[in-house]
C-alpha cells in the first residue's frame, strides 16, 4: 500500500476509529490503530506477536484490530464493494469480460475455505472435506479482480452449491429479480443470449450460470473448446483469491478467533482488496503478479501463482442439478465459440491441454 492510499484510507475511517482522551488516560491515535490493523491483516501475525511490536497490552491489541476490521468493512463496503444495481453497471462488467473471450459474462464465481480454530458446541459443523474447520467465502468478481457480491461465513461443512442456493443474490436470479440485462444478441448477431456467471463443476447449470461440460461428456472437439473458453473466464476468480490471500496472509493461518470475529476479518480484507485495486495501487498488483492474456491467446501465469497454498479454493462434491433451458444456453454457446465466436488460437490451446 503506497503512503498516499494509506493516508486516504485513514482519511475515510478515522471518525469510525477515533476516540477521545480521558483523565486517566491518551487515546490511541487512529494512525496507529490502522497501522496495527493492516499488519496483522497482512502479516498473519498473533496478536500477542502483534502488541510486543507496537509496545502495546495483548488486550488492546485485540480491541484495536476489531474495531478497525468493523470500521473497515461498514465504512468502504457501500463505496467500494457496492452490488451493481443497474442493467448499464452489469453491462460494464460483461464488457471487460470480452479481454478473456467469453461475452455476456457478468462474473466469474466459486468459493474459498477460510480456515478458523473450532466453534464452541460446533460439532462437525463447521468440519470441510480438508479435515479442517472453516467458513466460506463465496465471491462473484468482475474482470479486474475486484469482488462484485460476497458471501461470508457459512459453514465449510457445506458444498460449493449448497451455499450458493443459500445467497440472497442466487435466489435474485432464480426469481428475476436482479436488473440484469435482458437476453440479447451478441455482438447484434443471431439468435438472443443471456448474460451469465461462469463456475466450476461445484455448480448447478442454470440459465443465468454456465459450468463446464463434465469429463465424461467431452466427447467432440466442440465441448472441449466450450470449456477451455469458460475455464479462461473463470480464471478471473481464481486470480482474485490468489492476490487476496498473497496480500493478506491472515488468510494462510487459521484465525484464531469465533466465527463472528473471522467473518469480520474477511470481511474486511475483502473491501480491502477492492480498494487497492480501485486506487490502482501499483505496490498490490505489480506487473506480472496476476495473470495476463496474451493476443495470441497464451495467458501468462501470475507471479502469485508460485507460492499458492492448499486451500485456495473450495473444491466440493459436484452439483448435478441440471436445467433443459440452460443446456440449451450451453449449447448455443458451444456452437458460436466454434463458429461465429471463434479465435484463431483455440484449436491449439485445447490440443495442449
Amino acid at each position: 500500500m503506497t503512503p498516499a492510499n494509506f493516508d486516504h484510507l485513514l482519511s475515510l475511517i478515522k471518525p469510525q476509529i477515533t476516540k477521545a482522551d480521558t483523565v486517566m488516560r491518551l487515546a490511541i491515535e487512529p494512525e496507529l490503530k490502522l497501522a496495527v490493523t493492516l499488519h496483522h491483516l497482512a502479516e498473519g501475525a498473533s496478536h500477542t506477536s502483534i502488541a510486543a511490536h507496537y509496545r502495546l497490552g495483548r488486550s488492546t491489541t485485540s480491541q484495536i484490530i476489531y474495531d478497525t476490521v468493523k470500521a473497515l468493512w461498514n465504512v468502504l463496503r457501500p463505496i467500494y464493494l457496492k452490488a451493481p444495481s443497474s442493467v448499464e453497471e452489469w453491462k460494464m462488467i460483461a464488457h471487460g469480460f470480452d479481454k478473456w473471450n467469453f461475452p455476456h459474462c457478468i462474473g466469474s464465481l466459486d468459493g474459498k475455505h477460510i480456515t478458523l480454530q473450532k466453534p464452541k458446541n460446533a460439532g462437525s459443523t463447521f468440519f470441510n472435506y480438508k479435515q479442517r474447520e472453516s467458513i466460506i467465502l463465496m465471491a462473484i468478481c468482475d474482470a479486474d479482480y475486484k469482488f462484485v457480491i460476497v458471501d461470508i461465513g457459512q459453514p465449510g461443512s457445506r458444498s460449493d452449491g449448497g451455499v450458493w442456493d443459500s445467497m440472497a443474490f442466487a435466489r435474485g436470479l432464480e426469481n428475476g429479480n436482479i436488473n440484469i440485462p435482458a437476453p440479447e444478441p451478441i455482438g447484434g448477431y443471431g439468435a438472443d443470449m443471456p448474460y451469465v456467471l461462469v463456475a466450476d463443476e461445484a455448480f448447478p447449470l442454470r440459465p443465468y450460470l454456465m459450468r463446464p461440460f463434465p469429463g465424461r461428456s467431452l466427447d467432440t472437439q466442440e465441448k472441449r473448446v466450450f470449456n477451455y473458453r469458460l475455464s479462461r473466464a473463470r480464471r478471473v476468480i481464481e486470480n482474485a483469491f490468489g492476490i487476496l490471500s498473497q496480500r493478506w496472509r491472515i488468510l494462510f493461518r487459521m484465525i484464531a478467533a469465533s466465527q463472528a470475529k473471522a467473518v469480520q476479518i474477511v470481511q474486511a480484507v475483502c473491501v480491502l482488496h477492492n480498494y487497492l485495486r480501485t486506487m490502482e495501487d501499483a505496490n498490490y498488483v505489480p506487473p506480472g503478479f496476476a495473470d495476463v492474456p496474451g493476443e495470441d491467446g497464451e495467458i501468462c501465469d501470475g507471479f502469485w501463482r508460485t507460492n499458492v497454498q492448499d486451500h485456495v479454493a473450495t473444491r466440493s462434491r459436484s452439483s448435478r442439478s441440471i436445467n433443459s433451458d440452460a443446456m440449451a444456453i450451453r449449447d448455443f454457446l458451444v456452437q458460436y465459440f466454434n463458429g461465429t465466436g471463434r479465435v484463431e488460437w483455440q484449436l491449439d490451446a485445447i490440443n495442449r491441454r
